[in-house]
């Protein structure tokens, strides 16, 4: 019995022992560092992509070359994260044409007009107002916010004279977001 009751004694001051003995422990540190640089992203809100849909203008009457023809609404989308600016001119001073020479000017010719934005920015020629395009890069706006979802849209006019031959005229039409 008092081998028993020393068996039981020793056991518990072992483990008061244990109980008292503390975890050892060590830390690590370490920071982390974000750098976000400048980041902008410009793309047509139809084709989620930088290259827009074709843009087709039937003038299928006579008064279609006096009044001009619109076309349907086209949108960009920015993401920024800084405020930024769009401009926007057109890749040749002239259109191309699939037949015989021909030299129409795309100045005074083919137009466009913001019909929508939400980008927080102002608009150089202000909403619905038509702007003459041409290979000379000019500013649409100014002072976008920076953000996701910013949209321009807009809707092009080309008004051509009679004194060019029928055929397919085509141009491109370049739009540059940067963050200045």
């Amino acid at each position: 019995m008092r081998a028993l009751f020393l068996g039981v004694l020793l056991l518990s001051g072992m483990s008061s022992t244990f109980a008292q003995e503390s975890n050892a422990s060590a830390t690590a540190s370490q920071t982390v560092q974000l750098v976000l640089n400048p980041s902008i992203d410009l793309r047509f809100s139809e084709t989620s992509t930088n290259n827009g849909a074709l843009v087709s203008l039937n003038f299928s009457t006579i008064n279609n070359y006096s009044s001009g023809v619109v076309s349907g609404v086209q949108e960009l989308e920015v993401r920024s994260n800084k405020n930024f600016k769009i401009s926007v001119q057109t890749d040749a001073a002239h259109f191309s044409y699939n037949g015989l020479s021909s030299n129409m000017p795309v100045a005074n010719t083919l137009f466009m007009a913001v019909t929508g934005n939400t980008t927080g920015g102002t608009l150089t020629a202000g909403l619905g107002a038509y702007k003459s395009l041409s290979a000379m890069s000019s500013d649409l706006l100014l002072n976008g916010s920076f953000g996701e979802g910013k949209k321009l849209a807009f809707a092009y006019k080309a008004k051509p004279s009679e004194d060019f031959p029928p055929g397919v005229y085509s141009v491109g039409v370049l739009y540059t977001a940067t963050q200045p």
